[in-house]
């Protein structure tokens, strides 16, 4: 008795079937909010914190706005332009996200038992990311933006400014309250506002960080 041949013709079809085109832009912010997502629920028991995903999530991101700003004649951001560079430092600041999708960073045959990881590192790609993907198609999130608020205030010294956003919650909030409340509870105290304002405010006015 021969064995059903694996796929068949009706399991390409049904495959076939669910294909969808994906453009940059959906690729890119799909990638950046889920990645943020996960960051903000990094303390949330139910939600499983993967800094790897976070890190390999906003190097693919990064990947996808170089291309574009590229192709359409924009500037790459400065960090962006820092980490595809070929020469050495540009190399060690690759070095998580070749691990994580090689095994190995070097770019050569002998395997690494280990990368540093760099929290600090990725939460600058993701602000990074969201600036300049606001920037190349003039649009963002509330989700998206409300990262960004709160990089700004974790790390001043980026100066990234959400001017706007900042003025328009302390109308309906205490931010000194929201200041101190970690990433779950902060996510959870705010984004339902975001959205809100969102609707009726442009809220980006934020700059990436240097």
């Amino acid at each position: 008795m021969s064995r059903k041949q694996y796929p068949t013709l009706k399991d390409i079809e049904r495959l076939l079937s669910s294909l969808k085109n994906v453009n940059a832009e959906q690729a890119a912010k799909s990638q950046l909010e889920t990645a943020v997502w996960l960051w903000f629920h990094q303390d949330n028991q139910e939600v499983p914190y993967d800094p790897v995903a976070i890190h390999t999530l906003a190097s693919a991101v990064q990947g996808v706005l170089y291309r574009v700003a590229v192709d359409t004649g924009q500037q790459p951001s400065r960090l962006a332009q820092r980490m595809s560079a070929g020469d050495k430092s540009g190399a060690i600041l690759r070095r998580a996200q070749n691990f994580y999708k090689h095994r190995t960073y070097s770019g050569k045959s002998k395997q690494r038992r280990s990368v540093a990881d760099i929290p600090d590192m990725t939460e600058m790609m993701l602000a990074d990311n969201v600036a300049t993907f606001s920037r190349l198609f003039a649009h963002t999130s509330p989700l998206l933006e409300l990262f960004l608020l709160r990089y700004s205030w974790s790390y001043p010294a980026s100066k990234v400014q959400l001017k706007t956003l900042e003025a328009e919650l302390s109308k309906r909030i205490s931010i000194e309250g929201v200041r101190r409340l970690g990433h779950t509870r902060f996510y959870e105290a705010l984004i339902g506002i975001a959205v809100e304002i969102a609707k009726t405010v442009r809220i980006h006015s934020g700059n990436p960080p240097e």
